[in-house]
């Protein structure tokens, strides 16, 4: 037999430079043996999207949650406004937001990286100026765009894309 959780952590293992992170709720058992055959990542995918969960990796470290599930660890921004660097007006389409804060890359002191501020995963809360978009929110996506030049004025914006949801649920604390 098998536990689909601990398939899921077998199969990761084999992934060179990738770390297991969240494996949300994954859970289940079946007392019939499991053959697999495939590429790693391709197996962990499928095994995800069976059981209705999201496989991916951030940062270097595989996740594997539901859409309701968020990842928690110390060092992420949980608020995001004007005082932690909201630009402008966030954007709504949907169940989606898109906001633009102060460019937040993960910043590299001595040879030691820096936890990132914002990962894919994280659950966040906006406060914004316009309280129509206020709310708990999944981080869904992370950009940066940055023109850095001497000769030329520049910008550097890190772009998040939310999704929301009736009821969150934590998947790891890190």
């Amino acid at each position: 037999g098998y536990d689909q959780a601990a398939v899921v952590e077998e199969i990761l293992q084999a992934l060179k430079n990738v770390k297991t992170g969240a494996l949300g709720s994954l859970s289940g058992s079946n007392s019939r043996g499991l053959t697999l055959f495939g590429r790693p990542w391709e197996l962990v995918r499928k095994i995800a999207e069976q059981n209705g969960y999201t496989a991916f990796i951030d940062n270097g470290v595989a996740h594997v949650l539901k859409d309701n599930e968020y990842v928690s660890s110390p060092g992420l921004i949980e608020v995001i406004n004007a005082d932690s660097g909201l630009l402008g007006t966030p954007r709504r389409q949907g169940a989606r937001i898109d906001v633009d804060v102060i460019f937040e890359p993960t910043i590299e002191a001595f040879g030691q990286a820096s936890a990132p501020r914002f990962i894919v995963g994280q659950q966040v809360q906006l406060d914004s100026r316009e309280s129509i978009y206020d709310g708990d929110f999944i981080v869904k996506g992370v950009t940066h765009d940055a023109t850095i030049s001497g000769a030329v004025g520049g910008h550097a914006i890190t772009s998040l894309t939310f999704l929301a949801f009736d009821a969150l649920s934590v998947a790891v604390s890190a």
